[in-house]
């Protein structure tokens, strides 16, 4: 998870990278956009193969569970990476590295919190 989210969180670094995070929210959070989608028709094997890991992990999560789930969480991370941006700018940012690994542990349980 820390893996995936480090390269978002180190965009926001940057004034250019705030900007691309800011669009991306507001890219993904149309409702017709669907993660699942695009990364099998674009290969984004990086999101392919997290998506395969969050399947094989948590093997008692049905597989439509773990999509929606992966729709949702990939937006969370978006969101995460915007409130990020806004405390760059504001000075108040903790250093990349624990935020990084809050928001990774924030989704981990998402993830794997028990079907209802």
């Amino acid at each position: 998870m820390e893996a995936a989210l480090s390269p978002l969180m180190n965009t926001c670094l940057d004034e250019d990278g705030r900007q691309y995070v800011r669009f991306c929210v507001q890219f993904a959070s149309d409702p017709r956009f669907d993660i699942n989608e695009l990364v099998d028709e674009v290969s984004l094997v990086s999101l392919e193969i997290l998506r395969q890991r969050l399947a094989q992990n948590l093997p008692d999560i049905p597989v439509g569970t773990i999509e929606a789930r992966f729709r949702h969480g990939f937006l969370m991370s978006l969101v995460q990476a915007a409130d990020y941006a806004l405390r760059v700018e504001q000075g108040t940012a903790p250093p990349v590295e624990d935020y990084v690994r809050e928001c990774a542990c924030g989704l981990a349980g998402f993830f794997a919190a028990p079907v209802a």
